[in-house]
């Protein structure tokens, strides 16, 4: 933006810049490769290991801040109030959360670059509830609350939910602690790191030939000509990956981990790349999996919908984030239940959408543990 002639003002909430890598759970990882996850114009030290830490990602950020002399053009400890739109540009309402006072300013061109794993937990409502009128004697708390090891440290712990933080975290309460409950309503996709040990899983996933073959809104002129002359080989090659996915991790066809949707369905959006250890805690009977979801608490646990009692000490929600729109109000009707679907409003949008033209939103890739 500098380079284009233009003023920036950057506003950051916390004390320093890092996003969601500032406020993950211990010893996330990019599930990226790290060359898939650099900007384009300040490298990755060589030496740095493919699937960087939060901390080996944070140390580049920061780096790529002092490269550039970005410092000088962020204000930390600042939050954005509220965006609204009007003939003069962008009005913004701002809040110093170090003196407690508000302010206003006004802009020509806003970017939103907060990213969808950090202002919103998505906490199913039963255990919103428990969280708001505790009953449990116990402590419970969304994955982003999770900032310690010390927090599981000889706890009887059940996770919930089946994403990335969720195979992750279980994962590392059994290393505390020998065992751990994983509760969920259904088995999602899940990708080893090496497909027979052999090939990491972007030689099969993210080549340029699956690229080609896996379904896209738009299509380039190769992915059409498969479409329209070789129609069943984007079936046969992901038919083969699922299977070789599937024997990799031990999954047979009605296994209780197995999805039972299509792979190539799922591998846009929910693909998460299981820790090395996952199965093998499962099969040694570390991890016991738990298919339902938490309908009540008591004091000493939780009551599952199959009827299982969870005798534990801590549960941990790792049930992802959900999208918002609370800085725009005159957008927040675009809201839906399970996100904010802008293509929906593309074709001849109303006038009050048209502002838009001047705001735009970027998004962060997700996570893995190592």
């Amino acid at each position: 933006m500098k380079e284009g002639g233009h003023d920036v003002q950057v506003f950051e909430i916390e004390n320093s810049i890092g996003g969601t890598w500032m406020v993950c759970y211990p010893d996330a990882a990019i599930q990226s490769t790290k060359d898939e996850y650099q900007y384009s114009d300040y490298s990755h030290d060589q030496q740095s290991p493919r699937h960087m830490n939060k901390q080996q990602i944070l140390d580049y950020v920061r780096g790529y801040a002092d490269r550039f002399d970005l410092w000088k053009f962020i204000l930390f400890r600042h939050r954005v109030i509220s965006l609204i739109s009007n003939e003069h540009g962008w009005e913004l309402e701002v809040l110093n959360l170090e003196n407690g006072v508000a302010f206003k300013t006004l802009f020509d061109f806003i970017i939103i670059a907060q990213g969808q794993f950090y202002h919103n937990p998505n906490i199913p409502p039963i255990i919103q509830q428990e969280m708001e009128k505790p009953t449990f004697r116990g402590e419970v708390f969304h994955d982003r609350g999770y900032v310690d090891r010390v927090q599981i440290k000889d706890k009887r712990v059940a996770v919930i939910g089946f994403g990335k933080a969720a195979l992750d975290i279980a994962c590392q309460v059994v290393q505390e602690n020998g065992r751990v409950d994983h509760v969920f309503r259904q088995p999602r996709w899940f990708a080893p790191l090496y497909i027979f040990g052999l090939l990491h899983y972007t030689t099969v996933l993210f080549s340029r030939y699956g690229n080609y073959l896996a379904s896209n809104w738009n299509p380039s002129r190769v992915q059409r000509m498969i479409s329209l002359y070789l129609p069943w080989l984007p079936w046969l090659y992901f038919l083969i990956v699922q299977i070789a996915i599937r024997i990799t991790l031990g999954l047979y066809p009605f296994h209780p981990l197995a999805a039972q949707d299509k792979f190539s369905a799922s591998l846009r959006a929910s693909i998460a790349i299981s820790p090395q250890d996952y199965m093998l805690h499962y099969r040694r009977g570390r991890i016991r999996t738990h298919q339902a979801e938490v309908v009540q608490f008591t004091e000493t646990g939780v009551v599952l919908s199959n009827g299982e009692l969870l005798e534990v000490d801590t549960v941990i929600c790792a049930t992802g984030y959900r999208q918002h729109l609370k800085i725009l109000p005159q957008y927040q009707h675009l809201m839906e239940d399970d996100g904010i679907y802008l293509y929906r409003h593309l074709i001849h949008p109303p006038e009050h959408l048209r502002a838009s033209q001047t705001c735009y939103c970027l998004k962060l890739p997700p996570i893995y543990h190592r």
